[in-house]
């Protein structure tokens, strides 16, 4: 794969390769398992399987926000590179009239 390199202000910028590597953690994340397999269950010590269970729930709440939020800043991170490259075309295009 050829990546093109966008240099701005010194900068260099792959942005197939950040688009790349975005779409990779955007799919790994999606992929994640949210929950455990199932409630544990069992006749003996009644106590304890409730505290497992109650364990189990706060992992699978914690395990969805963290997807929720790694997955937002998936999308801001591409939004800012999007950006940083609009503002790049902006400047040259600008420079490029002073030129004339």
């Amino acid at each position: 794969m050829i990546h093109q390199v966008k240099s701005i202000n010194g900068i260099n910028l792959d942005v197939q390769r950040v688009e790349y590597e975005i779409k990779k953690l955007q799919t790994s994340i999606q992929a994640l398992e949210t929950t455990f397999s199932k409630l544990v269950e069992g006749d003996s010590n009644l106590e304890m399987v409730e505290e497992l269970n109650e364990c189990k729930q706060k992992y699978d709440e914690i395990l969805e926000r963290y997807q929720a939020l790694f997955l937002k800043n998936v999308q801001l991170t591409k939004k800012s590179t999007e950006e940083l490259v609009e503002a790049d075309h902006k400047v040259a295009s600008k420079i490029s009239s002073m030129m004339i």
